[in-house]
């Protein structure tokens, strides 16, 4: 006998195509779901990628060794904006508390025993290095009330999405095409790209990172 791979419908023998998918054929639904579970996990890839249907991954993802490479996590707007303006502040006390200190240091207030030829030559570049700070801690100060309206957005946009998303969709909908014979790292994964898939049909295209960490959330709030 045969099998779909997608909707796991059973074919009899000769049979090549799923009729309602139009997917090739598999000869073992659980062989299928292993080799699946494989390639999701980054283990050395034994088949040809380009024939899975949900899960497919390019050679582009891959490192020399035939390892699927780690991509970093999503870092939220919020989070950016909340470092970028520690960062801003930090610069900003060194810079303009180190020259405080310089210019006591100069006006001998605070006396260092420096020997008169050379100190010139220390306090200026101790002045082009804090005013540095100063410069790319102005810069991050900008850049940081940038982000804050991002952050803002991104924020707004997140709630919006997750209250509709827990008043329009059931987990009828997330479970399309699960069944509980599949491995469960193969029912997490699906689950995922369905929540993925009903998002985007409501809002468009977004950022794909931000969609799987959206994705994420919304599955730790439906199945947890």
């Amino acid at each position: 006998m045969a099998w779909c791979p997608k909707c796991r419908n059973e074919y009899r023998k000769g049979i090549k195509v799923c009729m309602d998918c139009n997917v090739p054929l598999v000869e073992s639904l659980e062989e299928y779901d292993k080799m699946l579970f494989e390639n999701q996990l980054g283990i050395r890839q034994e088949v040809i990628i380009d024939e899975l249907d949900h899960y497919e991954t390019t050679e582009n993802e891959l490192d020399e060794d035939g390892i699927l490479k780690q991509t970093p996590a999503y870092v939220r707007k919020e989070d950016k904006y909340k470092d970028t303006l520690s960062s801003a502040y930090t610069l900003l006390f060194v810079g303009f508390g180190g020259l405080i200190v310089l210019l006591l240091i100069i006006t001998n207030i605070i006396d260092l025993h420096l020997a008169s030829p050379g100190k010139y030559v220390t306090y200026s570049g101790m002045a082009i290095l804090l005013l540095i700070f100063i410069i790319i801690g102005l810069a991050s100060l900008k850049a940081s009330k940038k982000l804050a309206k991002e952050a803002e957005s991104e924020n707004q946009l997140t709630n919006d999405i997750l209250d509709w998303f827990n008043k329009n969709i059931t987990k009828d909908l997330t479970d399309n095409g699960v069944n509980l014979d599949m491995v469960e790292e193969i029912q997490y994964f699906k689950r995922i790209d369905n929540i993925k898939e009903i998002v985007q049909k409501a809002y468009g295209e977004l950022n794909e990172d931000y969609l799987d960490k959206l994705a994420e959330d919304i599955y730790q709030i439906k199945y947890k």
